[in-house]
């Protein structure tokens, strides 16, 4: 089994801001959508308060988070309510070798 796959953690997003597109409101994200975050503020047990591309969205986690902490996101659902994967952190940047 790759460990990899194993459960990650999840952020329910609670509150999160529509925009209008040619007069129509959409939902900001689409499915299996890559995001980067930081979390803004802790709003209450296990919710937070996470900027994402200059949108504040309202999210709750079971998993303990860091204010200031950057993550990386994957959008995993849009119905009935959006929740972001938090990616696994690689542990340095990718340099090819020669």
């Amino acid at each position: 089994m790759d460990p990899t796959s194993a459960a990650l953690p999840i952020l329910r997003i609670q509150q999160l801001p529509a925009y209008q597109s040619g007069g129509q409101q959409q939902a900001p994200f689409s499915q299996g959508q890559l995001l980067q975050g930081v979390i803004s503020a802790r709003t209450g047990t296990g919710q937070f308060a996470i900027d994402i591309g200059g949108r504040q969205v309202l999210a709750e986690s079971t998993t303990p988070l860091q204010v200031g902490a950057r993550l990386d996101l994957q959008v995993t659902a849009l119905v009935p309510r959006v929740e972001l994967q938090i990616l696994p952190v690689l542990s340095g940047p990718h340099v090819p070798s020669f």
